[in-house]
């Protein structure tokens, strides 16, 4: 399994299903704890009425402080989210951002503000849905650009860099690589960071 033989500190994972009918109802963030040996906790955006959740999870393996921060919407697209970690030092946003180019300029500022607002290291993970030149409030706010960005998008041959993973107020990320995998429709980005 790809996670797990990453042996990451942390995974921040998107387009996670609990309960939908879509994914054989499965709890996909239970499963992957039960499959990795991590503690898996799973973020929803959304909630349908016949009790099904979407969202994002993200994988430890120690256990971690996490709250959802709620992303702002544009008109009626589907709600977003961003798990918030405080991993000792420093915080981890995990994030899958719209693909609708009218709502990413205000979920990047909702990043940018926790990234301002953090006192130590942070680092943003995640689905950014842009190439890295759009994402100026996250480098106003403190982080770096870091590493030149890997292509991730289709998996079976990328063309596009719009997963990024990056660091600033302490936070560094040293290496960026991308794995061959058929999990997702994303090769996994995979860094090495320091605090």
């Amino acid at each position: 399994m790809t996670i797990r033989d990453l042996d990451a500190d942390v995974v921040a994972i998107q387009e996670v299903d609990k309960g939908w009918a879509r994914s054989g109802a499965e709890d996909q963030g239970a499963r992957l704890q039960e499959l990795t040996g991590m503690t898996v906790t799973f973020v929803p955006a959304f909630h349908k009425p016949d009790g099904g959740a979407y969202g994002i999870a993200v994988a430890t393996k120690d256990r971690a402080v996490v709250r959802a921060l709620p992303l702002p919407r544009h008109l009626s697209e589907e709600p977003r989210t961003a798990a918030v970690l405080a991993l000792g030092p420093a915080l981890m946003l995990c994030a899958h951002l719209s693909r609708d180019p009218a709502a990413r300029p205000a979920q990047i500022e909702a990043l940018a503000a926790e990234v301002r607002s953090a006192a130590g290291p942070v680092i943003v993970a995640g689905d950014l849905n842009t190439a890295l030149r759009h994402l100026g409030a996250l480098f106003d706010a403190g982080l770096n650009r870091g590493p030149r960005p890997k292509r991730t998008v289709p998996a079976r041959l990328p063309r596009a860099a719009i997963d990024h993973i990056l660091g600033g107020k302490g936070a560094t990320v040293l290496s960026l690589r991308t794995v061959r995998s058929w999990a997702s429709d994303h090769r996994p980005l995979v860094a090495e960071v320091t605090l």
